[in-house]
């Protein structure tokens, strides 16, 4: 059995927040249980194991064990949430033909229990009480765990002897009020909508009222839907109305109003979907929700989306400007994709909070979100006015641990040299690198730690390349990476960068073939009827290799269209090759007045002249992308201020992936450089297996430090 944990990790992109769960996490033994034909894997770790976490690591080892098994988890501290013992029972369940279903867990003075409504489920689970108690000990908790039936009776009458004119009297004793459950808060179990799930009775939840629907029925009756949040999550609460719910209290619904809802969770058909059923609403006083700035140096929002942002914003002008006045900010920027549409209300609501409080000083700043684009394609790097023809060619493709050359490492060096149009040499190794390889690399390039266990450093390598690749030109498919990566490995050990001509492939076919969607090696492959194996691809040899007779092809289309240079090729493309570019955001904020005309022009150029225009395949729709040219953008600046965006920034871009003097170079460009919350990356983490919480904090301390350096603002 072969289990690391980091390789667990990564498999299921855990947050580092998530991996503290595994604090002390070890396999203490494993064994074989014979009779059972099982294996049992005992684990100590310092905690009981998350639900989810629990069912991703049997997951894992369902996949890596080509046998039965058991896990056996001796932990420090047994303390378990209400929401991950509800999620192990519910699998226990799933797993054992629905038992425990009619049961209501708790965690009573930091017990188990598990309460029934009645005898009649307490006895057909009975039998299982042991198996449920094996089960918890296998996951950790060894307390005791216990089961409860929850008997509600009423009182029996006694009979008692009461005085009246001298003369005793028997008289029955009243029996005690019955309250509905409605009315006695005491019945109802805590939870947060977030731990609501399947069937659940006597439950309350807080949260608010952001949405009310409702309905007339036939018979003129009233069915309320409510939408309810709280900090994490919403769900939906239906009524009806009756004589608990009449149309007096159904019209205290309102949005915006605060409440404890007392009721059922439960399926309803007419839904379709789980709904609450509220028995009670007690309205509470709301102050959870206020957005308040508790500093005593209130910070000024400089990138805000109104709802006219398409797909990018939610809130009304309006709703910003009123927030950010009364957290006691001085200003708000409102910098929407690519439009203004939302200036002239977010100005008159900013007019209204100083007419109400008119010693307060405050603005609303004006900018837009731009995506900012290069106009050509780079096909050739220091190019020359050599002939295509006189020139040899070392098509090349590299294999590294990821996609950062600051970060990361070459692990295969892949090339071929071509001369008039033939393969005349080839070279391929592998260069041990100074990181570790992921287990996602591994799987994409099958390649191995033990491929790399005797391959050379780097620098003892360095010699072979550049005898290799001396005084020829280089080819690439998205030369920009591999080029770079070659050049950041060599300036690590005090080499000097390489100055060949450089062609990039991926540009080259964006020029010739401007309908295509996708540019990947294997696509334009297919178009030369060049083979190209997915099963082997990947791969720095084999890349190169078809590489270099995709390029042998390209060269002949591009001879016929009377190209004979190099400074030829590097003009092959025409207006629209921007549409081919990657567009970065940068966020522009207005100075003055002019500045307010120049952001009104920049906007009208984005709609019309460098609007970016995609057909849609196998139709005549379209899809279109306002951009800017950097150019353009530039000559409108005086009255601006550029700023470098968000994670889809060009700054953010080639801190994580390019090496820092391309960083400093882009970073001249901007008036500020911003930098967001960890938070604002955080899917990054998540969906990138090559990436996690460590190097993010890097990428982004990087950022700043490199703008402190050149004395550029940081916001």
């Amino acid at each position: 059995m072969a289990f690391t944990l980091d390789d667990f990790f990564i498999r299921y992109s855990y947050k580092d927040e998530n991996k503290q769960c595994f604090n002390g996490f070890d396999i203490t033994d494993v064994l074989y249980l014979k009779r059972q034909d099982r294996l049992m894997i005992k684990i100590s770790n310092d905690c009981i194991l998350p639900f989810m976490a629990y069912k991703d690591l049997n997951d894992y080892f369902n996949d890596i064990l080509n046998h039965s098994f058991e896990l056996y988890f001796k932990t420090k501290n047994e303390d378990i949430s209400l929401s991950d013992l509800t999620r192990y029972i519910k699998y226990y369940s799933t797993l054992n033909n629905d038992a425990f279903r009619s049961a209501l867990p708790i965690i009573e003075n930091g017990k188990i229990c598990l309460i029934y409504d009645d005898i009649k489920h307490y006895d057909l689970d009975k039998d299982e009480f042991p198996l449920l108690i094996t089960y918890f000990h296998n996951i950790g908790y060894h307390d005791e765990v216990e089961f409860k039936v929850n008997e509600k009776k009423e009182a029996v009458p006694k009979e008692i002897k009461v005085t009246i004119s001298n003369k005793p009297v028997e008289k029955k004793e009243e029996p005690k009020k019955v309250f509905k459950r409605s009315s006695k808060p005491a019945d109802y179990m805590s939870l947060k909508i977030d731990d609501l799930h399947d069937d659940m009775d006597h439950v309350v939840i807080v949260g608010t009222i952001f949405k009310v629907d409702t309905v007339t029925t036939k018979t003129n009756k009233t069915i309320q839907t409510l939408y309810i949040k709280d900090i994490d999550n919403a769900c939906i609460a239906k009524i009806f109305e009756s004589a608990r719910f009449d149309a007096d209290a159904l019209s205290k619904n309102r949005e915006g109003a605060k409440a404890k809802f007392y009721g059922d969770y439960r399926f309803d058909k007419f839904s379709n979907d789980h709904v609450f059923f509220p028995d009670v609403i007690e309205f509470v006083e709301d102050n959870d929700d206020d957005l308040v700035d508790n500093e005593e140096e209130k910070r000024i929002e400089l990138h805000a989306h109104t709802n006219k942002s398409e797909m990018d914003g939610v809130c009304e002008a309006e709703e910003i400007v009123e927030a950010a006045f009364n957290m006691g900010h001085e200003a708000v920027a409102i910098t929407d994709h690519y439009v203004t549409q939302a200036f002239p209300r977010a100005q008159k609501q900013a007019n209204a909070c100083l007419k109400k409080h008119p010693e307060r000083d405050f603005k609303v700043l004006y900018g837009c979100e731009f995506s900012m684009v290069d106009e050509r394609l780079n096909i050739v790097y220091n190019k020359t006015d050599d002939r295509i023809q006189d020139l040899e060619y070392v098509v090349f493709d590299l294999e590294t641990t990821g996609l950062s050359s600051k970060f990361d490492s070459i692990i295969e060096f892949g090339a071929v040299l071509m001369s008039r149009g033939m393969i005349v040499d080839r070279k391929d190794f592998f260069v041990k690198p100074h990181t570790k390889l992921s287990s996602f690399i591994s799987n994409l390039t099958n390649i191995k730690e033990s491929d790399l266990a005797n391959a050379r450093m780097f620098a003892e390598c360095k010699n072979e390349i550049l005898d290799f690749v001396k005084g020829r030109v280089l080819v690439a498919h998205n030369a920009s990476f591999d080029y770079g990566f070659l050049n950041e490995e060599l300036k690590r050990i005090g080499e000097k960068p390489l100055d060949n001509i450089v062609i990039d492939t991926l540009d080259l076919a964006r020029s010739m073939f401007p309908n295509r969607r996708s540019y990947r090696l294997g696509h334009i492959a297919k178009i030369y009827n060049v083979e190209y194996n997915e099963e082997v691809a990947h791969r720095a040899d084999y890349d190169a290799e078809v590489l270099a007779h995709v390029f042998n092809l390209m060269l002949k289309d591009a001879k016929n269209a009377h190209i004979d240079t190099i400074s030829q090729l590097a003009d092959f493309q025409d207006g629209k090759a921007f549409y081919k570019k990657i567009a970065y955001h940068t966020n522009v904020l207005v100075k003055n007045k002019q500045g307010l005309k120049d952001l009104f022009r920049l906007v009208s150029i984005a709609h019309t002249k460098t609007l970016a225009v995609f057909s849609k395949t196998g139709g005549a729709e379209v899809a279109a992308e306002p951009r800017i040219f950097r150019s353009e953008l530039n000559s409108h600046r005086e009255n601006l201020l550029v700023g470098s965006g968000c994670l889809n920034g060009e700054i953010f871009e080639l801190a994580q992936t390019r090496s820092q003097d391309q960083l400093e170079e882009a970073m001249k460009f901007y008036d500020y450089i911003e930098v967001q919350p960890l938070e604002n990356y955080r899917h990054l983490v998540e969906y990138r297996e090559s990436y996690d919480m460590e190097r993010l904090k890097m990428v982004v301390s990087n950022i700043i430090n490199t703008a402190i350096k050149l004395g550029k603002i940081v916001v």
